[in-house]
């Protein structure tokens, strides 16, 4: 049996982490290509991206329950299953022709076990990790942006001159390979159930999760009195962030760009995340993961403000190389500050939580964006997108600094 500390253990787990970012940017990042060829309107491509999203958000909060409930449930093996439908999906849209009922449906369920596996991989390095493999969550993520980027750049330019049907084959040979890489990853006792955890997280609780009361209510909230809000502002700054990369094509077409630019601006920002990523560990060790959270809020609404006063296609590149000062340290750090701040009894609970955030922020982005693209225009998706950021920045701001005025 493979050691866990080992490099080759290390490896597996970052090479899991990247060919789910390959996947994701097959079926999520090129969602709105995809559809658009098929000649869906704004409207519907943003109801199938919303249901599915809501629909995750209810699989997402009972995720935690179904692991508990369970028995012999682990996370890795639910991960399998979530994979192995995604798969079949893929498939299913790559040989054979739909009405766009049936296609819509299809794509619906691959987005709902997609955003479903995100969480859970999150989940899978932070047990590996807190078990005892030397690595660090943020490098690993920092790598699945280099590959969303490296995909991203290239596919682009790929769709340029060649039919979107390529995206259902490429995501099924990707999700075929992740469930492989699932299946051979060294087996370890889950963290949740490990024999001493119970006694020893209610011993360490004042000391390993700062956000923890003394305690044992089972309400979430209860116990994390500043959850709730922290939530809340997770929904809104991802509300706008599921604006400006679903309706990015639209958002370029307004000023010039195609399909091409599409590809390239998404590439610009994924590469912006690679470096913050990478180094993330480092950052954290001369500040706190609070202030790194206040930090990156407020350079998300002024990616907001620039998205909404570019009046033309070279002026959207500063909006998305801010993308290393605000999704590449928010992402990190909030899962991060799960992992640090909860007992290790709610973790997987605490990350499929504000997983279930950032979809329900993919809901109202997706849902309200497409309405509004359907009955208004782009101008008025990015006002709706910039209140939204604003919104997200306050709360996500008043929920950390409760919690740092608690704990001091």
């Amino acid at each position: 049996m493979t050691d866990i500390t080992s490099m080759q253990t290390r490896l597996h787990l970052h090479v899991t982490q990247a060919i789910y970012w390959i996947s994701f940017c097959f079926i999520s990042g090129y969602a709105t290509v995809y559809l658009l060829s098929k000649d869906f309107s704004d409207g519907h491509i943003g109801m199938i991206i919303s249901l599915a999203s809501l629909s995750s958000v209810v699989i997402q909060f009972s995720t935690g329950r179904i692991l508990d409930s369970v028995k012999g449930l682990t996370v890795r093996k639910l991960m399998m299953f979530f994979v192995a439908l995604i798969t079949v999906t893929s498939f299913l849209l790559a040989r054979f022709t739909f009405s766009d009922g049936l296609l819509s449906i299809l794509y619906c369920l691959s987005l709902i076990f997609l955003l479903n596996l995100q969480p859970l991989v999150t989940s899978l390095i932070y047990e590996y990790i807190n078990l005892g493999t030397p690595m660090s969550f943020s490098f690993s993520r920092g790598i699945g942006s280099l590959v969303f980027a490296t995909t991203s750049l290239i596919l682009g330019q790929w769709l340029a001159t060649h039919s979107t049907q390529w995206l259902p084959n490429l995501s099924t040979l990707s999700m075929a390979l992740l469930w492989v890489l699932l299946w051979r990853l060294p087996v370890v006792k889950d963290e949740r159930h490990h024999e001493e955890l119970s006694e020893q997280a209610l011993k360490t609780s004042t000391h390993e999760g700062k956000m923890n009361d003394s305690s044992q209510a089972t309400s979430l909230f209860k116990k994390y009195p500043n959850l709730a809000l922290f939530m809340l502002g997770m929904t809104f700054i991802f509300s706008f962030h599921t604006i400006v990369n679903v309706y990015l094509p639209q958002i370029l077409h307004r000023l010039g760009g195609g399909t091409s630019a599409v590809g390239t601006a998404i590439a610009v920002a994924a590469f912006c995340e690679i470096p913050v990523m990478f180094g993330f560990q480092r950052l954290e060790k001369k500040v706190s993961v609070e202030k790194l959270i206040q930090f990156s809020v407020v350079f998300f609404f002024i990616r907001s403000l620039i998205y909404l006063f570019a009046s033309q296609l070279l002026a959207i590149v500063p909006a998305q190389l801010l993308q290393g000062l605000s999704f590449a340290i928010l992402t990190p750090a909030y899962a991060h500050y799960v992992n640090q701040n909860m007992s290790a009894l709610d973790r997987v609970k605490g990350q499929t939580y504000m997983m279930a955030c950032v979809t329900l922020g993919n809901v109202i982005g997706s849902f309200v964006g497409g309405y509004i693209l359907e009955w208004r225009d782009v101008t008025a998706l990015l006002i709706f997108g910039t209140i939204l950021a604003f919104l997200g920045m306050v709360s996500l701001i008043r929920s950390v600094r409760t919690h740092e005025n608690v704990s001091q």
